[in-house]
């Protein structure tokens, strides 16, 4: 399976960039095309899936599961 990278807009209209969202999930409801999130520690966190980008990340997202 992959993780999914949840993130939170940054910069400009001109210049955007994105920032990972540090959160704890506690559970997850998927309704139409919007993700839920329990964040355990603030709250409920909502996020468009309309907006799904395909990024490369600095580390591995496949976990080795090899002796």
């Amino acid at each position: 399976y992959r993780h999914v990278l949840l993130v939170k807009p940054t910069g400009t209209t001109a210049s955007p960039s994105f920032e990972a969202v540090g959160i704890h999930a506690g559970g997850i409801a998927w309704v139409g095309h919007y993700l839920y999130v329990a964040d355990t520690s603030y709250g409920l966190r909502v996020f468009d899936m309309d907006h799904i980008l395909e990024v490369s990340t600095d580390t591995d997202t496949i976990a080795d599961s090899t002796p």
